[in-house]
């Protein structure tokens, strides 16, 4: 996504740049917004900060 807009780029971009082919991307997700919902979470998980949710529970109020 730092390379292009998220609206350009396309599942050759991805399967490219990872070195997977369009099968194993497919096998995996629908489609690009697919691979978004399941990997924003992830990644804004990993950003918060790691050492204050370690031990809590994460749930809506936090």
């Amino acid at each position: 996504m730092l390379k292009k807009r998220r609206i350009k780029i396309t599942i050759k971009d991805i399967t490219t740049e990872d070195t997977i082919n369009c099968a194993t991307f497919y096998y995996h997700f629908k489609d690009i917004y697919d691979l978004l919902d399941k990997a924003l979470p992830e990644v804004l998980l990993v950003n918060l900060n790691y050492d204050y949710y370690q031990n809590n529970e994460l749930n809506e109020a936090t």
